[in-house]
């Protein structure tokens, strides 16, 4: 599973996926939804999207800080 993330200075935008495209694909539709529930222009955070960041998350496994912890 991956998890795409983007933060900005008021939100951090999170959406995941079982597949790098998909998930990223998730995060674009909820950005579009998000400019539409604040009224936003719909490219609002294009120019953010080299800030995009994806990352593989796997299951059953605990995270601190965004990080895997080794066993």
């Amino acid at each position: 599973m991956y998890k795409a993330t983007l933060e900005t200075r008021n939100f951090t935008f999170e959406a995941y996926g079982k597949s790098q495209n998909q998930a990223l694909k998730s995060l674009t539709n909820g950005l579009n939804d998000h400019a539409q529930q604040y009224e936003l222009r719909s490219d609002w955070w294009h120019w953010l999207r080299t800030d995009i960041y994806i990352k593989e998350v796997v299951m059953g496994s605990c995270y601190r800080d965004n990080e895997r912890i080794a066993k």
